[in-house]
């Protein structure tokens, strides 16, 4: 009887997370390729998102082709755009959609925004803290694109 050959383990090949706090990067959700509904965030290339919620929980989001987008679809950024009616001098009803920065402090701690430098590091840096910005996360991710001379 033949003795079976021991095949190596293969292991992932780990990501090296620059600019990530150390209390985050074990810690964080990688969202799988199976939850996404845009066919390019299956495809390699991009920015990483990572979003650490007031309550804990952190998520990331790799390959990302279409950032705002991309966060713009996420529900609890959805949840924080708000129709406002005013009335126009010509006493016409005008609906203008607002995001509610205030609210969305209260469910969003941190957001981080990355991206491959080489094939297995991620060089991150936080585009937006609850706690020290009045801008929308959404104007913090187009900065950290336009200084990072990222365009898809």
């Amino acid at each position: 009887m033949e003795k079976p050959i021991d095949k190596p383990n293969k292991k992932p090949i780990e990501i090296i997370y620059i600019g990530l706090p150390d209390n985050l990067k074990n810690k964080v959700f990688w969202v799988e390729d199976n939850y996404r509904t845009n066919p390019l965030s299956t495809m390699s290339g991009g920015v990483v998102v990572v979003i650490e919620y007031c309550d804990g929980e952190v998520l990331g989001y790799d390959k990302i082709k279409q950032p705002i987008e991309y966060i713009n679809a996420i529900d609890v950024f959805r949840k924080c755009y708000k129709g406002i009616q005013t009335l126009t001098k010509y006493g016409q009803t005008r609906v203008s959609v607002v995001f509610d920065n205030i609210l969305f402090k209260t469910i969003v701690s941190e957001i981080y925004c990355g991206k491959f430098f080489k094939k297995n590091s991620v060089t991150f840096k936080k585009v937006w803290d609850h706690q020290s910005t009045d801008e929308t996360p959404i104007i913090a991710i187009e900065n950290y694109l336009k200084s990072n001379n990222i365009s898809f």
